[in-house]
């Protein structure tokens, strides 16, 4: 696994031009969360990792995974007054899978950056397919209405996943954090997966 060295949005870590700049698409429409860290690309290496995670729970492979991020989080400036939010699953996923990988990403990120995990800061309200199975449009109102913030809601909190493919979900939990008092969310993920062509069915935008 190597970490590509090209400038990435800070927005949303999409490859960009100019260093330090937010991409033409975070530019022309914001989305709802502020920055976005990626520790690595989304190529083969790294999705055998993350299912070895995500369905064996096969924690042999945190270090792997969350080494090139916290590399990535050397050179970033975070508030140390910040929280960590897993991304939520709905508690009959939880039960299924018996953990949430989310959770022992941001607990791993948490013994390096000393930053708090409060992982029922936001709540998932609906049961959903895997997003994998469905098409863009079933993704967009599969999230409509999804999640839910539980009072009180810390200023700064950084919403910590294994993977970022649309920053759909991602938005979605921005909106009802910001909703309930947050002023700045960001993104830490594992992996970025590249911006789809806009020929790909699966494409959705993170607005």
């Amino acid at each position: 696994m190597r970490q590509d060295s090209a400038p990435k949005c800070p927005v949303c870590a999409l490859p960009t031009t100019v260093a330090g700049q937010p991409c033409l698409d975070c530019h022309q429409t914001p989305p709802p969360f502020d920055a976005t860290v990626a520790g690595l690309g989304f190529e083969p290496g790294v999705r055998h990792l993350i299912h070895a995670l995500k369905y064996r729970h096969d924690t042999a492979v945190l270090e792997a995974l969350c080494a090139p991020l916290r590399a990535q989080l050397c050179a970033t400036d975070f508030a140390p007054d910040a929280v960590l939010l897993p991304m939520p699953l709905h508690p009959t996923r939880l039960r299924d899978r018996g953990f949430n990988q989310a959770a022992l990403i941001a607990t791993a990120l948490a013994r390096h950056t000393g930053l708090r995990v409060m992982p029922d800061l936001v709540r998932r309200t609906r049961s959903d397919p895997p997003q994998v199975t469905q098409t863009a449009a079933e993704r967009r109102r599969a999230l409509r209405a999804a999640f839910e913030a539980v009072p009180p809601v810390p200023q700064r909190v950084i919403v910590v996943d294994d993977v970022m493919t649309t920053g759909s979900s991602a938005a979605a939990v921005a909106r009802v954090l910001k909703a309930a008092g947050a002023q700045w969310v960001g993104v830490w993920v594992v992996a970025r997966t590249p911006k789809p062509t806009a020929s790909d069915a699966n494409y959705l935008d993170m607005t």
